[in-house]
């Protein structure tokens, strides 16, 4: 397996591509410099419906998240790929971190 880290700093509400490959997600850290008002975050898969490994969540300076290799007992397949997507509110900003594998 080939693995991929990338980065995001997102201002904005919309749909973020992460990849369209099917993927094991490995690692994901969230930093939220600028929370915005009632703005959610969430990781989730391509399939229909999709599924969330980061349930959509209205962001705040203390919750950050991090997802680690060492707390997952096996990478997080995501089926035709990985999405992050920020909706609703007012946007603020956040920063993030993301390893995946792709078969």
């Amino acid at each position: 397996m080939k693995e991929v880290a990338k980065t995001f700093h997102i201002p904005d509400s919309a749909v973020h591509n992460v990849t369209d490959k099917t993927a094991y997600l490995l690692d994901a850290i969230i930093s939220i410099p600028n929370e915005g008002a009632n703005w959610t975050f969430g990781i989730r898969d391509k399939q229909v419906p999709a599924m969330y490994a980061i349930p959509p969540t209205i962001l705040a300076k203390e919750t950050n998240v991090a997802i680690k290799s060492s707390d997952l007992k096996r990478p997080m397949l995501m089926q035709g790929g990985i999405d992050i997507v920020t909706a609703g509110g007012t946007p603020g900003a956040v920063d993030v971190w993301i390893w995946y594998a792709v078969p």
